[in-house]
């Protein structure tokens, strides 16, 4: 293992359909569905170039267009942690509004 991490957690503006793990050249994807909790959907290995191509650039495309809304990114490699305090409390601002205060705060307390 060679140490390197980074971690980065966005906020998207749009349905990502399709999980994307990878791990090198190995690439696991899946589908999203309002019914199943992701831990418990499939998972297929991506066999062919032709298809790996085709998720990486999916994937690549959409995460590109979050890069206003990283919330959190941590990397291991250089020891750095930065939390966007500005872009949560947006967030957390706008869900406050949406479902009212006792809403929010019952599931701010239990997350």
């Amino acid at each position: 293992m060679d140490g390197r991490a980074l971690l980065q957690i966005r906020v998207y503006d749009e349905v990502p359909y399709f999980s994307y793990h990878s791990n090198g050249e190995e690439v696991l994807v899946g589908f999203y569905f309002t019914t199943i909790v992701g831990s418990s959907s499939a998972a297929y290995l991506v066999n062919d170039q032709e298809t790996l191509s085709f998720f990486r650039q999916h994937f690549e495309s959409v995460f590109g267009r979050a890069s206003r809304g990283i919330v959190l990114e941590v990397s291991g490699n250089r020891n750095v942690c930065d939390f966007n305090h500005r872009l949560y409390e947006e967030l957390t601002s706008y869900l406050r509004s949406e479902l009212g205060p006792e809403a929010f705060e019952r599931r701010h307390a239990s997350g």
